[in-house]
């Protein structure tokens, strides 16, 4: 169940080893990336989740890793969907579904170099 639930409403596939996207990516009507870029969204989003989450506890660590492994590999997506992500990634945050230590992957060599982790972070704090 856990693993289902991650792939379906979390892209947990669209990342190849290495960090590139895998070529055959299918994104859903319902998942994050396909959706509107717009606080309101992400926030129905983050209720899903939490709501999600709090009724099955044992989605808690799974989901937590999933979201620490979507920050190691930002440079992978695109603008759009580096925005959808903080914005999701802060609303989680603020409600306490999500650890703020997660945010310790941020600051990677890589991320911070192409200044991908600073715009991410800008707009997490904004939403």
């Amino acid at each position: 169940m856990q693993e289902h639930f991650l792939t379906f409403w979390w892209p947990r596939e669209t990342l190849a080893p290495g960090g590139t996207l895998a070529d055959d990516m299918m994104c859903t009507d319902v998942c994050v990336f396909a959706a509107q870029e717009d606080l309101e969204t992400m926030q129905v989003f983050a209720q899903v989740f939490n709501k999600l989450i709090r009724h099955y506890k044992y989605l808690e660590k799974g989901f937590e890793d999933e979201v620490k492994k979507l920050l190691l590999f930002l440079k992978g997506f695109s603008e759009s969907e580096r925005n959808k992500l903080a914005m999701l990634t802060g609303v989680l945050l603020a409600n306490g579904t999500l650890n703020a230590s997660i945010c310790n992957s941020l600051p990677n060599e890589n991320l911070a170099k192409e200044r991908v982790s600073a715009a991410f972070a800008v707009k997490l704090f904004k939403s």
